[in-house]
């Protein structure tokens, strides 16, 4: 670790105090082609790095403020991510714990995420949070409506953890994540946000029935589970505009024209649930999206039971106040991408009920104490950075001066953006959102 970190911390944030802020997440194994190929020299240049077969690791959870709550399991392990494979871009790569049965129990038994009423899992995501830290890479960094779309001395480390947690308070339903310090045969990782992973373990665990009546898609209009037949139904219904028709649009929420229930129409649309999930990623500025970043699970058994939209890896969040565009060009609002959310969403805009319901909900979410008004994604944020505010010492000390020969600490940059978020950004936010 470096030095001029852990020599010149204030007085109750010191390394030791760093760690014993957070739960750890302990990996051991036979980790050498993983780590090697992963998280050293061995491995350089630009190319992503490949997926390898799982390792076989024991996997333990220590958590200094509840050790009843430790447990541990063997399971599969790998790397996860995308551009976060790349060593160009960052060091940091993230991982995951598969819980299948290859190499132990075939599902976690643990409640990881207290209050998610979720106590079984078969993969938990170990994300390195990458474009939101400090060993990230300012490379190639484009510039929309006059801001750079990521700085990396502006790393947060909890813009997707709150991005999430918006999604969970306005809907009632996202991914959980807790943040822990990541320990691979002893030696030390970093602060990672532990995530439930978005698959149909994830549905069935969280809205009822068997795991293998669950269609997932997500990201580049990609199958993850399932079928994709009623996806593909509902994404011909909407069209390019064909939900200004009220007949269509009635009937891609398994209705009659009039509003009542068609039996021989299964639900594919769920109004309520897509609007919600909009207006959190227009919201919050949602940079790496439309087209991808996101989930949508449906119960194929169920013909009552439409697609549910789950925002996904939203590090690029609540960054600007200028930022009126997507990395992928429209206005937030204006989205509109072929085989994704943004296309069902920029149909139903052609739909004058659509409309009305949307303008409902933001009177709703962003006034009148609703989860989206200033004081409310303050209080979000504020919660996230308490946090993770001691355990920042150790991942300085362990990142903070890649590709650069002065560490990022929290005492200089860190609280600085935290204090910019506070007396600038969250004033500005409903006003930029709207």
């Amino acid at each position: 670790m470096d030095p001029d970190v852990t020599d010149s911390t204030l007085p109750g944030y010191g390394i030791a105090d760093a760690l014993l802020s957070l739960p750890t997440v302990s990996v051991v194994g036979k980790l050498s082609d993983t780590v090697a190929l992963y998280g050293t020299s061995t491995f350089t240049g630009s190319q992503q790095a490949p997926e390898l077969p799982p390792v076989a690791v024991s996997a333990e959870w220590i958590d200094p403020a509840a050790a009843l709550t430790n447990w541990q399991e063997d399971c599969a392990f790998n790397i996860h991510g995308n551009i976060s494979r790349s060593k160009d871009f960052t060091p940091k790569h993230g991982f995951s714990l598969n819980f299948s049965g290859e190499y132990g129990a075939r599902s976690l038994h643990q409640d990881v995420f207290p209050g998610s009423g979720v106590t079984s899992f078969d993969q938990l995501v170990l994300k390195s949070l990458s474009t939101d830290t400090w060993p990230n890479s300012d490379v190639a960094n484009s510039v929309i409506d006059g801001d750079t779309r990521w700085h990396r001395a502006d790393a947060s480390y909890i813009r997707d953890e709150v991005f999430r947690a918006t999604q969970l308070a306005a809907s009632g339903t996202s991914a959980r994540g807790r943040f822990a310090h990541l320990f691979l045969n002893g030696v030390y990782w970093g602060v990672i946000n532990v995530i439930e992973h978005l698959d149909n373990k994830f549905a069935a665990e969280h809205f009822g029935g068997a795991r293998d009546e669950w269609d997932v898609v997500k990201d580049y209009n990609e199958l993850s589970d399932g079928s994709r037949a009623s996806w593909d139904q509902l994404l011909a219904l909407a069209g390019t505009a064909n939900f200004s028709s009220e007949t269509t649009y009635q009937q891609a929420q398994g209705r009659n024209a009039d509003g009542t229930r068609n039996a021989a129409y299964p639900v594919l649309l769920v109004a309520a649930n897509l609007i919600d999930y909009m207006i959190v990623h227009i919201a919050q500025g949602a940079d790496d999206w439309p087209d991808k970043n996101w989930y949508g699970v449906r119960r194929r058994t169920d013909t009552d039971t439409g697609f549910k939209f789950f925002a996904w890896d939203q590090e690029i969040s609540n960054t600007s106040i200028l930022k009126q565009h997507s990395a992928n060009g429209p206005l937030y609002e204006l989205v509109d991408q072929a085989g994704r959310p943004a296309q069902i969403y920029s149909s139903a805009r052609a739909n004058a009920g659509f409309n009305r319901q949307f303008g409902d909900r933001v009177q709703a979410l962003f006034f009148n104490g609703g989860p989206l008004t200033q004081s409310a994604m303050a209080a979000r944020w504020h919660a996230q950075q308490v946090l993770v505010d001691k355990a920042l010492v150790a991942e300085s000390a362990r990142w903070a001066d890649y590709q650069r020969a002065t560490p990022y600490k929290r005492e200089v940059e860190w609280l600085a953006h935290m204090a910019w978020m506070d007396s600038t950004y969250w004033p500005q936010f409903v006003s930029r959102a709207l």
